[in-house]
């Protein structure tokens, strides 16, 4: 689909109805229109940023581009799943990261075996903006679990436990907490979300049975992306986690640290 396949008789009817709705906040409620208007500005942005930053990588169809490209968004996912999780950014921003990244990686490349080679990008986009949600639950659980579970932990390490199943009731916690976005993304009804991907590739030209094909593929995808992210970022955080606890008291026996 191409601009010029769009009416503009469409625009011109839709504009003022959508003129016509905000007027109604006006009259009712003007601290929500406000809200309103800030976040559609906002998310507006966004889009003409990302636009434009997607035209680029497609034009300049460089490898090192798209390498940078994921490393940039991979930071900002892992940022923002930080952020919602609560956490201190220094000591979870870089696992959750590579966590993402590894996930987009390995996921992507599997789905081109499939698809065409220039959808790398969108289909990481896809895979991270999947993972975001599944990621923070993890980590929000994860270290949740840790605090309350401090003296059970110690006293499974004091009696031979190993660290692994020290940590296993805190990663189960988590693991089963990463699934929940997602789960309740595919369970909601297919009257109530509408899969903007399925109707998207229609719109573009796709056949019904293709479109259906790959948005099946891309949930297996996101559902593995998911887990892949969180196990990753699971690991890489508890290690961190025991080099910092090590520099800080050295004299600390390594059995108190809450990593793997």
């Amino acid at each position: 689909m191409n601009l010029t396949d769009i009416s503009f008789w469409s625009l011109a009817l839709l504009l003022p109805l959508l003129g016509a709705a905000l007027g109604l906040f006006w009259l009712i409620d003007r601290k929500m229109l406000r809200r309103m208007l800030r976040v559609m500005g906002i998310a507006l942005g966004q889009m003409v940023l990302a636009g434009a930053y997607v035209w680029l990588l497609y034009k300049a169809d460089r490898w090192w581009v798209d390498a940078l490209w994921l490393v940039v968004m991979a930071a900002a996912t892992a940022f923002f799943s930080v952020r919602r999780a609560r956490l201190a950014w220094q000591q979870c921003l870089w696992p959750a990261a590579a966590g993402v990244a590894l996930a987009a990686v390995i996921v992507s490349s599997v789905l081109l075996l499939s698809f065409s080679s220039r959808l790398f990008v969108p289909i990481a986009a896809i895979v991270m903006g999947h993972t975001m949600a599944s990621q923070a639950k993890c980590l929000q659980t994860f270290t949740s679990s840790l605090r309350h579970t401090d003296s059970h932990r110690r006293y499974l390490l004091a009696n031979g436990a190993s660290v692994l199943e020290a940590l296993m009731p805190s990663i189960r916690r988590a693991m089963r907490a990463s699934l929940l976005p997602m789960l309740k993304r595919l369970d909601s009804p297919l009257a109530v979300v509408l899969p903007l991907l399925f109707c998207g590739m229609l719109m573009g030209g796709a056949s019904a049975a293709a479109a259906l094909v790959a948005t099946l593929l891309l949930w297996a995808a996101a559902i593995v992306a998911c887990v892949m992210a969180c196990v990753a970022t699971l690991w890489l955080y508890a290690r961190y986690a025991a080099h910092i606890s090590a520099q800080r008291s050295p004299s600390t026996p390594a059995e108190t640290m809450p990593p793997a």
